[in-house]
């Protein structure tokens, strides 16, 4: 607008930019798992509830990613079973909303499941219908049931996936790292 003349000055210039700690990094990436830290927290959680939370963490999807994966974005049959990302549950100030879409364009995509996490998820969504036969007309789950869900099918809030993520790394004896490393220790992990 300023090279147009619609604007006298280019005040966007003026805005001085948010300055980090001397010798930090502009990404942090130095709080992702290791392998070794990543098997040791998928081996105290085999068989837990929150087992397919931790798998899902590590194939990199963002939290809000997590919240919001459903059922029918799992695909398990077929030759190569994926999970196709497409939806988000994200916390604003009057609670949290469910977004049809994903953060950036080049977030929704389709990821393949590993072999590993393939019976994983088939125990998980058995788990799931039993629950909800056995919780009656006390299921608070939708049809498209969320994978991460509460004990009567409620999807948590992204709050809540943090502190199972909190409480997955005590369990398996690991120092505090946000849920956001599972992101970068997905990408350590590819290379």
């Amino acid at each position: 607008l300023h090279a147009d003349g619609t604007l006298p000055r280019n005040v966007v210039a003026l805005v001085e930019p948010l300055r980090k700690p001397a010798g930090q990094s502009a990404m942090k990436i130095d709080d992702s798992l290791t392998a070794a830290e990543a098997d040791k927290l998928l081996a105290a959680h085999t068989g837990h509830p929150h087992e397919v939370f931790l798998q899902i963490a590590l194939l990199g999807l963002r939290r809000g990613e997590i919240g919001g994966l459903r059922w029918s974005a799992v695909q398990l049959d077929g030759e190569d079973p994926t999970i196709t990302v497409r939806a988000s549950r994200v916390a604003t100030p009057t609670g949290t909303v469910e977004q049809s879409s994903v953060k950036t364009a080049s977030g929704a995509r389709v990821l393949p499941i590993p072999a590993h996490l393939v019976p994983i998820l088939r125990r998980h969504e058995l788990a799931q219908r039993e629950m909800r036969l056995a919780a009656g007309n006390m299921w608070r789950g939708e049809k498209d049931q969320h994978v991460a869900a509460l004990e009567f099918g409620e999807p948590p809030s992204p709050r809540t996936l943090g502190r199972w993520w909190e409480l997955a790394l005590q369990r398996a004896g690991l120092p505090h790292r946000r849920l956001h490393a599972s992101r970068h220790t997905a990408a350590s992990l590819l290379n």
